[in-house]
């Protein structure tokens, strides 16, 4: 097959030895180099203020996770492990929606607030304690049990790491 003689042309004949090319000089001290640099050390910086920030802002919900864990679990009553974390979930609503929003919350309504703030948390109708157990007579609070402090607690530390999420 005949070949065109531009081709023929730009044939050079194999003497068995490979012609190198000239090695590439490489150095950090080009353009390309130092802004990848500042890439890096912009998104390190963005990412540290994020954290930070994120910290601060979060401050209040690790001091109520703190103030949750010393309601004393043993030597007293449930209802009255149950009025405390009450009162701990009021104080952490009030820090994040506002007095006015939330000091009127009572009842039913305190209910249907904290179960719409947080879809994370399930609910429980044991819950419905958290309204009763301040206004009931003691001999109605003996049907409280450990275990429905404990689910109540759990469930409030899930509320308070949770809430606002929605």
């Amino acid at each position: 097959m005949p070949q065109p003689d531009s081709l023929q042309a730009s044939k050079v004949p194999f003497s068995g030895e490979l012609i190198e090319p000239e090695a590439v000089a490489f150095s950090f001290h080009e353009p390309g180099w130092f802004f990848l640099a500042g890439c890096i050390l912009a998104g390190i910086f963005v990412l540290i203020t994020h954290r930070i920030k994120r910290r601060k802002r979060w401050a209040y919900r690790r001091q109520a996770l703190a103030l949750l864990k010393k309601v004393p679990r043993r030597f007293s009553a449930p209802a009255t492990q149950i009025i405390a974390i009450n009162q701990i979930l009021k104080r952490v609503a009030m820090t994040t929606y506002g007095r006015e929003q939330v000091a009127g919350l009572y009842g039913g309504d305190w209910l249907e607030f904290l179960r719409r703030e947080t879809p994370k948390a399930q609910w429980d109708d044991s819950f419905e304690w958290l309204t009763k157990a301040a206004y009931l007579p003691s001999q109605k609070l003996t049907e409280l049990s450990e275990s429905m402090a404990e689910s109540i607690r759990s469930w409030a530390s899930e509320w308070i790491r949770h809430h606002g999420n929605v």
